[in-house]
C-alpha cells in the first residue's frame, strides 16, 4: 500500500488506485460519513479509515479473493434466509461504529437485535452507526497479512462479536472472538460459527478447490 504523497485531490487518488495497489491519502480537515459515500458512488472505489486521519482508497480485490468471498457469502445468506435470522451484507455495505473506524468488510451479518437499533434513514447511508455481530475478511493479493489482521483486532474492539479471516495465499484461517482470544487454522474442513450465529458452520470445500 502506498502513501503517494504528490497526491493532493481525491480524484487523483482514485486514479493511482487504479494503476495498482491501495493508496493511503490524508486530508487537511477530517471527511464526513456523507462525503465519503459520495466519493465512494463518484469513483466506484471503497473508502476507509486508516491510522490518525489517512483515508484508505481501494479498488478491486484480485486473485481468488472475490471467488470465496463469494462463496462465503452465498453460505452465510442461505443459512439467514433460511432461518429467517438477521441480515446478511456483501462489500457495498460499511460501518462506522461508535468505537471503530468507517471500514467495508468483506462480508458481515447482524442479528435481529442489532438491525433494531439503526433507524430507517441510517439503513439508507453505506456506513452504518453499529458493529455488525460478524465480520468476514480476505486477505487480496494486494494486501498484507498483517494488515488485515490489525484490521480484525479493530473490529473485535468494536465490538464486533465474532471475525474470520481468511488468507488464500497461505491457507489459513483465524476466528477472532469478543474475549480477543484468536483461533488459528491451516487449511480447515468446516468452521462453526456458533453461537454468534446460531447453527451456522462455514465450509471451505470449495474455498480450497
Amino acid at each position: 500500500m502506498v502513501s503517494a504523497p504528490a497526491i493532493e485531490t481525491i480524484a487523483d487518488a482514485a486514479e493511482a488506485v487504479r494503476e495498482g495497489l491501495p493508496v493511503r491519502f490524508r486530508l487537511s480537515s477530517p471527511a464526513s460519513d456523507e462525503q465519503m459515500e459520495r466519493w465512494g458512488d463518484q469513483f466506484e472505489l471503497w473508502f476507509e479509515d486508516g491510522e490518525e486521519g489517512e483515508i484508505v482508497i481501494t479498488g478491486g480485490a484480485g486473485g481468488d479473493s472475490p471467488n470465496i468471498t463469494l462463496e462465503a457469502s452465498s453460505q452465510a445468506a442461505n443459512w439467514s434466509a433460511k432461518l429467517l435470522i438477521g441480515l446478511c451484507r456483501n462489500a457495498q455495505g460499511g460501518y462506522h461504529p461508535p468505537r471503530g473506524r468507517r471500514w467495508i468488510p468483506d462480508l458481515s451479518w447482524l442479528c435481529d437485535e442489532t438491525l433494531a437499533k439503526l433507524t430507517e434513514s441510517q439503513r439508507r447511508g453505506v456506513y452504518w452507526p453499529v458493529a455488525p455481530d460478524f465480520v468476514l475478511e480476505v486477505v487480496s493479493p494486494s494486501q498484507r497479512l498483517s494488515q488485515q489482521q490489525e484490521k480484525m483486532r479493530g473490529w473485535i474492539a468494536a465490538e464486533v462479536r465474532l471475525g474470520m479471516l481468511i488468507s488464500p495465499d497461505d491457507e489459513l484461517v483465524e476466528l477472532y472472538h469478543a474475549d480477543g482470544s484468536v483461533e488459528t487454522f491451516h487449511r480447515p474442513g468446516a468452521i462453526s460459527c456458533d453461537p454468534v450465529m446460531p447453527g451456522f458452520t462455514m465450509t471451505f470445500e470449495r474455498i480450497w478447490r
